[in-house]
């Protein structure tokens, strides 16, 4: 199959999805017979377009704050902005993949504010606490947390953290 667009007999470009098939050959190896469709895919290539479109507004907003986004799943960083990352330390992309144990000071804290969060978490409430948190070179930064679940139903979609570094303010 294949997609293309084509002028419509209106005037208009439209998108085709083109399907086929062929049905018989001939002896020495070449196409006889084949059967295809044309099917209009105008409406999800434009949605796809405007999703592509949002998704990028999307990114240059998350990149221009300087407030640290990350989105977590079981613990581990899928995404983060580059104040996020800033934060902690890193180049721009360098948490993805981190289990965010890796920003506490210890086991306990990670366990405890796990803990705290996911009893609000799953109620469909918002965890926010200021927290001593790990920079990249193992020194101490104060932080303010806000953590959210995507979806209280699901906890599996995700978690979202916004953290900013309030050591001046200590």
């Amino acid at each position: 199959h294949c997609e293309f667009r084509m002028r419509h007999k209106n005037g208009n470009w439209v998108w085709v999805l083109r399907r086929g098939k062929v049905m018989t050959w001939t002896d020495d190896g070449k196409p006889l017979l084949m059967l295809g469709t044309n099917q209009d895919c105008n409406k999800r290539k434009l949605a796809e377009e405007e999703t592509r479109k949002i998704a990028q507004e999307l990114r240059v907003i998350l990149n221009t704050l300087t407030v640290g986004v990350a989105l977590l799943k079981n613990r581990k960083v899928q995404w983060s902005n580059a104040a996020h990352d800033q934060i902690f330390g890193y180049d721009y992309g360098g948490c993805t993949g981190l289990d965010t144990l890796t920003f506490y000071g210890d086991e306990e804290s990670y366990n405890r504010l796990g803990n705290e969060a996911y009893e609000r978490n799953v109620k469909g409430e918002t965890y926010a606490a200021d927290v001593v948190m790990k920079h990249q070179n193992g020194s101490a930064i104060h932080c303010a947390l806000i953590w959210r679940t995507v979806n209280p139903a699901n906890i599996d979609d995700g978690t979202i953290w916004m953290i900013q570094d309030i050591s001046a303010r200590k």
